[in-house]
């Protein structure tokens, strides 16, 4: 693999070592811009859906929790899906936190001593972390997603036809619907990780 120069701006070929008080380059500013609010923006949405999404989860397992064991629907499939969602969500805990560093890093960048200044390697490391982490968190999430609507959808079609939307709320509550929704939401936040991570790493490895 080609070794990744210090520089943000310059070639290998051109460049020089920089003294301790150098001015940060335009190039540099730029991309401690692009980091500042590619992290805000992802430290808010990720942070705001997560707590939604956490929310949610819990309103479904309650609900699960506090339904008649005699009816089908919460076993397993239920369980390994709520599961799959926690993982969801603290994976995306993980990526609220690199968001967070995204704004550090620009910061840093700006740094009036250059030996403070992350190196380019050190950007693009913590840019796959963040790609990484909201990759695997979304692969929780669509795993949990999937053994919960795969649960309902056996309950659904085990409620009796002759019983009607009464009896077939026995099997089915609205409220299981959340489990959905927090699923979708934390995919979604995932998601915007993803973007932000692949935008930035595009960005910073010209």
């Amino acid at each position: 693999m080609r070794e990744q120069p210090d520089d943000y701006s310059l070639p290998s070929s051109s460049m020089q070592k920089q003294p301790d008080n150098a001015p940060v380059p335009p190039a540099l500013q730029r991309i401690a811009s692009m980091l500042r609010l590619s992290g805000l923006v992802t430290f808010w949405l990720q942070l705001a859906f997560g707590v939604i999404a956490l929310v949610l989860l819990a309103v479904f397992t309650a609900s699960r929790g506090s339904s008649d064991p005699n009816v089908p629907g919460g076993g397993g499939g239920t369980g390994f899906g709520i599961l799959c969602a926690l993982c969801g969500l603290i994976t995306l805990g993980i990526g609220v936190y690199v968001a967070f560093r995204y704004m550090r890093f620009s910061a840093q960048l700006q740094a009036a001593n250059s030996a403070r200044r992350p190196s380019k390697a050190e950007t693009l490391q913590l840019l796959k972390l963040g790609l990484i982490t909201n990759l695997v968190g979304m692969f929780f999430t669509i795993l949990g997603s999937g053994a919960i609507v795969g649960s309902l959808l056996t309950a659904a079609l085990e409620a009796p036809q002759s019983g009607g939307i009464l009896e077939a709320r026995r099997y089915v509550n609205p409220v299981d619907l959340f489990g959905v929704q927090a699923n979708i939401i934390t995919v979604l936040a995932h998601y915007i990780g993803i973007t932000a991570a692949i935008w930035l790493y595009s960005r910073v490895n010209r």
